[in-house]
């Protein structure tokens, strides 16, 4: 990896090409990051947060009927070792 850094600084840059530092540090200070991400929160996060909300409320004013036990023998406890009684 080393090499290819070293290789890469040999090269001719392409005209017009700008340094990967000096983008980084223009981005970092233009501040549209920041109020995108407010925007995004405001519009697109809360109110899914809210319908999720309203979602879950609904269902849980519905009762739901608990289904007749069966005993199935393929899920009963086949272990033979007893635990104590923790109580």
């Amino acid at each position: 990896m080393a090499a290819l850094r070293g290789l890469s600084r040999l090269l001719p840059a392409a005209p017009g090409s700008v340094p990967a530092r000096s983008m980084a540090a223009s981005a970092a200070h233009e501040g549209g990051g920041a109020r995108l991400w407010k925007t995004l929160s405001f519009v697109v996060a809360l109110p899914a947060v809210g319908v999720c909300m309203l979602n879950c409320y609904l269902k849980a004013q519905h009762e739901h009927e608990r289904p007749e036990f069966i005993r199935y023998a393929h899920l009963r406890i086949r272990s033979k070792v007893r635990f104590p009684a923790l109580f």
